[in-house]
């Protein structure tokens, strides 16, 4: 059983025939190959090769068998674009920690405006009570925790 080798071959474009509707590239190139069974794999074709045009030939005492063409995408991208993209996510990230930091102080601010009123609404009775203050105070303090309430939710929309 012999075993399975694999081989690149780097072709060069020797001539091309262009068409109506597309184009012919022929390419060559040369190898040496051992005895045994041998794949010789061709880089670098273009991704809009039509896997049923591609025709193989060789010379010596060997014989050809299967042609496979398999499709291995490799993305390349150029330093400056790779050195934008890096600069726009350093952009990204600060704009980031600025809302993080914003939203941090106002879920801060709401709390310390809730412990306010949850002890308005614990005391405000003993001072009606003691007639320290008058119903208009509740009416007021409900007011302001109203617009306090919404001014909240449209900033945490805002940021979020």
């Amino acid at each position: 059983m012999s075993s399975k080798k694999d081989t690149n071959l780097d072709t060069t474009i020797d001539r091309v025939v262009v068409y109506l509707d597309g184009a012919r590239i022929y390419r060559s190139g040369k190898t040496e190959l051992k005895k045994g069974f041998q794949q010789v794999r061709i880089h670098g074709l273009t991704k809009n090769l039509q896997k049923d045009s591609v025709r193989v030939s060789g010379k010596g005492k060997g014989s050809l068998g299967a042609i496979d063409v398999e499709t291995v995408y490799q993305e390349e991208v150029s330093h400056e674009a790779l050195n934008a993209l890096l600069q726009e996510e350093d952009k990204l990230q600060k704009e980031l920690l600025v809302l993080t930091q914003k939203l941090e102080f106002i879920n801060l601010q709401n709390a310390r405006l809730k412990a306010l009123s949850d002890k308005f609404s614990l005391e405000f009775p003993q001072w009606l009570a003691s007639g320290e203050t008058q119903l208009v105070t509740l009416n007021e303090f409900i007011d302001f925790e109203t617009k306090r309430n919404t001014d909240f939710l449209k900033q945490k929309q805002k940021l979020g």
